[in-house]
């Protein structure tokens, strides 16, 4: 009785902050004064600052389009790692890369891909053949398991990284570079990227020692899952959503996330080990440890 008593209060505040952070989200999709959604209008070509309205983020941050010279000089990379996913859902998720504005002239596409797949060249090939022309560069790295790694999003992730370098479009600082982390079948909406662009031009001191994530809600096989793996993921949505829609100073992303370059290469990339199984929010709480021992705030 004394130990469910003493739980009961830090578990009904947990619950509480939860139900505030979700109300928040939900307030945050719709415009109280006109009743219309209140996110960047998707239009035929994707968003432009000239049709879309300012992202609506936790904690609040202002934001202003970004200016063409922020256009000219910055960079997105999406890094996807994989492992013995099929072409076509790779493919799914580069056609929806390539409905990006800008995507010809600022994105730039990395495959990660293992090298003990059988055949995970030969597949990063074909994509790559196949969609040259759509992006500023699309190009495939190959993770060797090394000593005291453990198979995983986050060693081949932490492998590819890496390589950046390597590649002959890298004559960006690692300022100018930001970075967004995707599952295989992520299905990335250009609102998002342009509400990072936003944030990033008006807010370039707090973007350099922030993470940044969206809402990533598990849908694409949800009618042919399990119940009971549909009952989990959408539980674990909720909760994400109620922790993300308040301005705590520690908030965990999951599955996708975005950051400058030089946060990884200033924290020390990601952990390949065993204590590096739940990469997003591992690496969420190995930045946010790191900043806030510079005395920060922490992402």
């Amino acid at each position: 009785l004394v130990v469910s008593t003493s739980a009961l209060v830090p578990c009904s505040w947990y619950i509480c902050r939860m139900a505030f952070g979700i109300r928040n989200v939900v307030r945050a999709l719709v415009d109280s004064k006109t009743g219309e959604p209140n996110v960047l209008k998707p239009v035929p070509g994707g968003p432009t600052p000239a049709t879309q309205t300012a992202p609506v983020t936790f904690p609040p941050m202002a934001c202003e389009p970004p200016t063409s010279d922020f256009i000219t000089e910055t960079r997105h990379v999406f890094v996807i790692p994989n492992y013995k996913e099929s072409l076509e859902l790779l493919e799914d998720t580069l056609r929806i890369l390539a409905t990006h504005p800008g995507c010809q002239e600022r994105y730039i596409v990395l495959l990660a891909m293992e090298a003990g797949e059988p055949g995970g060249a030969d597949k990063a090939s074909t994509l790559e053949e196949k969609f040259k022309s759509t992006f500023s560069f699309i190009g495939h790295t190959l993770h060797p398991m090394r000593p005291g790694e453990l198979a995983g999003k986050g060693s081949n992730v932490n492998y590819a990284i890496q390589q950046l370098h390597q590649f002959e479009w890298m004559q960006f600082k690692s300022e100018c570079v930001m970075v967004t982390i995707m599952d295989a079948d992520t299905m990335l909406p250009a609102e998002y990227i342009a509400g990072v662009d936003w944030v990033w031009a008006s807010n370039p001191k707090a973007v350099a020692a922030a993470l940044i994530c969206p809402s990533t809600p598990v849908i694409a096989n949800a009618s042919t899952s399990p119940w009971f793996v549909r009952s989990w993921e959408l539980f674990y949505f909720t909760c994400i959503c109620g922790q993300m829609g308040h301005s705590g100073a520690l908030r965990m992303p999951l599955a996708c996330y975005s950051c400058l370059l030089v946060i990884p290469e200033e924290v020390g990339y990601w952990d390949a080990g065993l204590q590096g199984i739940a990469e997003d929010q591992h690496t969420a709480l190995r930045m946010h440890l790191h900043y806030r021992r510079k005395g920060g705030k922490g992402p």
